[in-house]
């Protein structure tokens, strides 16, 4: 609970704010923060390899480790996948993209490059 509640600090103190994409969700409630609805279940269908079709998966927002893509400005938090945890520390690894904010304990929060601002239009 400890690190769920450090978690959301850094999310507060970064302004990062909106779902979190996540392999382990169990870890949001103490942050404050909703899952992105793709993760919400964890790892078990984020390692199948095409089970399902890309329409299929947007369907039922859910995403493989293959088509895992994200929108700039994501949050995404890694760390529940570990031996610690018996899992695969590899899952974890395709998630950790973007610039790292902080963490707390085994767990890393990162953040996805924003969007650029578009350039202002310059004919007269």
């Amino acid at each position: 609970m400890r690190d769920g509640a450090a978690l959301g600090r850094v999310l507060g103190a970064a302004q990062l704010d909106g779902p979190v994409a996540t392999l382990s969700p169990e870890m949001l409630p103490m942050t404050g923060r909703l899952p992105d609805p793709r993760f919400a279940a964890g790892p078990f269908y984020f390692r199948s390899h095409a089970l399902l079709d890309p329409a299929a998966e947007r369907r039922l927002h859910v995403v493989s480790r293959d088509r895992a893509a994200f929108a700039p400005g994501t949050v995404i938090l890694t760390g529940g996948e570990s031996a610690a945890t018996a899992g695969d520390p590899a899952l974890d690894s395709a998630m950790a993209r973007g610039r790292r904010i902080g963490g707390a304990g085994r767990f890393s929060l990162y953040a996805t490059p924003a969007s650029p601002r578009p350039a202002p239009h310059n004919s007269p």
